[in-house]
């Protein structure tokens, strides 16, 4: 009987330790949900330009990968696998907050005619569709850092020609090794994300010609 307790007691200890010594694991049983934020949303809106493009921008969800294609909060710690937090998750699909967040900046910026998503059932001229490829906590390295790989699509929507394609990566420092670092630093990757996608979402924008006919 005596063995049998000091076996036990043994693997409580070990259950303990390894416990404690991953922080990533988010250990509390209390699960906690974070919502990705435009940290410059609710800025004053610059004035239209007199290059204000006359076009309606739809922006679409594109299919994420399988590991990201969830409300699961992904993180390394040796930068090859990937595991997920055991206790928090985001607020919804990060593939469908970034679209969200991607279609209020636009419209914020009032560069076209109209912003809106593709599943309004708006018709539109041009479309900008927006696949997140990663979206992790990075232990591997110290700080650790918060890593946002996002494949956009720039289409005429209009004449059915494809304009552009770009790879955006941003990344940002997590200050606590938990959930809640990483949700921090996922706001200020994607608000540099926003950023990037608004310059290079205009620009292509204005490369192609929308004054022919619709078909």
């Amino acid at each position: 009987m005596n063995r049998i307790r000091l076996k036990m007691a043994a693997l409580l200890t070990v259950a303990f330790i390894a416990g404690c010594a991953n922080p990533l694991q988010n250990t509390s049983q209390r699960q906690s949900f974070y919502v990705i934020e435009d940290l410059r949303r609710g800025q004053v809106a610059p004035p239209a330009s007199a290059s204000r493009i006359d076009a309606v921008l739809m922006v679409s969800t594109g299919t994420a990968p399988a590991l990201f294609d969830s409300e699961r909060m992904v993180f390394t710690r040796d930068g090859v696998g990937r595991s997920y937090y055991h206790h928090a998750s985001w607020s919804g699909r990060p593939s469908r907050r970034i679209t969200e967040l991607a279609e209020a900046r636009l419209s914020s910026t009032d560069d076209y005619r109209a912003v809106v998503q593709s599943v309004a059932g708006v018709r539109g001229d041009l479309l900008l569709t927006l696949r997140i490829d990663e979206l992790t906590h990075d232990d591997s390295v110290q700080p650790g850092q918060m890593r946002l790989a996002v494949v956009a699509e720039l289409v005429d929507w209009r004449h059915r020609r494809f304009i552009q394609r770009q790879r955006f990566e941003h990344s940002a420092p997590v200050v606590t090794a938990d959930a809640q670092g990483a949700s921090q630093a996922a706001n200020v990757a994607a608000t540099a994300l926003l950023d990037s996608l608004a310059v290079w979402t205009r620009a292509g924008a204005q490369a192609v010609s929308l004054n022919a006919p619709r078909p």
